[in-house]
């Protein structure tokens, strides 16, 4: 009996335990969906678009997320299958996870493009996230070939593959654009930048580094566990989470514009414009002290 405890502990603790996780980062990405609506109106339609395909494909993900618990724990609850084989949606979380994540890294990549106008970098990014999308559908295929809990020893490499490419695709994308914000700096230190002007390039660029090094540790812990750990469940608890880390990240700096517009917002009268705001791609004139100079920041979200 107590074998019979330990053996449910390792196997559907970190079950449990993710799944928990991705239920708290549903409820955080929801507000932030609802607080993006609310001040979006200058955005592009396909930009609303996209952030509602998120919230869709996340709501998707927690529905498969809750059907893999609900299936051991509660339906077949006492049959000893369920220390055997994997729950039946048990092989979909990678290729949804998969998806959102590329579609994040591509959102992002884009945007670098617009910003650098770099085609190498953007195609690089591409290349990537493209990578990293069919390692994740290659997973779900192995997950759904071998469907017991004793194999997944042997999906490692597939798992690793994934979860470091994509990992590499957030390192550049936080690199990238945090090269963007230093060289726009530079391009201002012969004028006298405003205070509210090099809070904002500080402000973007810690969002920057921020939420890049937040999904690329996030995803080498899950490699990390899934392959020094002898227990493979116990990475479940880094991925079941992963998607959401994504979609609330980059909500967070759409989000985070309208902040930054309150400090850009000018005083001085010689400025035309006193509503300028933090829009998608949209010319910031940093301030100088009574007057506007010529160069202009342009934020990346």
């Amino acid at each position: 009996m107590e074998n019979q405890q330990a053996v449910v502990q390792s196997i559907f603790g970190p079950i449990f335990i993710g799944v928990f996780l991705n239920a708290v980062l549903y409820g955080a990405l929801v507000v932030q969906t609802y607080f993006y609506f609310q001040s979006s109106n200058k955005d592009p339609r396909w930009t609303k678009f996209f952030v509602l395909f998120l919230l869709i494909a996340e709501t998707a993900s927690l529905v498969i997320d809750f059907a893999i618990a609900w299936e051991p724990l509660i339906e077949n609850y006492g049959s000893p299958e369920i220390f055997q084989k994997t729950p039946t949606t048990f092989s979909a979380d990678p290729l949804v996870t998969s998806v959102i994540s590329t579609a994040v890294q591509a959102f992002q990549g884009w945007r670098i493009r617009k910003l650098t106008k770099s085609n190498l970098i953007f195609a690089f990014i591409i290349l990537t996230a493209c990578a990293s999308l069919t390692a994740g559908f290659t997973t779900t295929v192995l997950v759904a070939l071998h469907p017991f809990f004793n194999q997944l020893q042997m999906l490692e490499l597939g798992f690793l593959i994934w979860l470091a490419v994509s990992a590499l695709v957030d390192i550049l994308i936080a690199v990238s654009l945090s090269w963007f914000v230093l060289r726009q700096k530079k391009q201002l230190r012969q004028e006298e930048l405003s205070t509210p002007t090099n809070s904002v390039l500080n402000r973007i660029m810690f969002f920057t580094l921020q939420t890049g090094a937040i999904t690329a540790l996030a995803s080498i812990a899950d490699v990390l566990t899934f392959t020094l750990s002898e227990d493979k469940t116990l990475q479940l608890v880094w991925a079941y989470s992963l998607s959401k880390l994504y979609s609330n990240s980059l909500l967070s700096m759409l989000n985070a514009r309208a902040e930054w517009s309150k400090l850009l917002k000018p005083s001085s009268k010689e400025i035309d414009d006193p509503d300028t705001e933090i829009d998608d791609f949209q010319e910031i004139k940093p301030q100088s002290k009574g007057k506007v100079p010529a160069t202009v920041v342009h934020p990346p979200f």
